[in-house]
């Protein structure tokens, strides 16, 4: 899809060296933030399960207890 964005020359011109630099295009920096923003209600939305699901067991758990990655994938 293509779309037409009004973005100062200024902000384009840095962005532009900030890609050379970092061996990319503006056009893939756009891409991959668009990206990054459009998944953010789905990271925050999995990380706040997990919060929840361990302030959940952290009262049946013994004081200093410590889980393996194991122990927590079988969770």
């Amino acid at each position: 899809m293509n779309i037409t964005l009004s973005i100062p020359n200024e902000i384009v011109e840095n962005a532009r060296e900030y890609a050379k630099r970092h061996n990319t295009s503006l056009n893939q920096l756009v891409r991959e933030h668009l990206m990054k923003y459009s998944q953010e209600d789905e990271h925050r939305k999995i990380v706040e399960e997990a919060v929840a699901f361990f302030q959940q067991i952290a009262p049946t758990l013994p004081k200093g207890a410590k889980i393996s990655r194991d122990e927590m994938e079988r969770m």
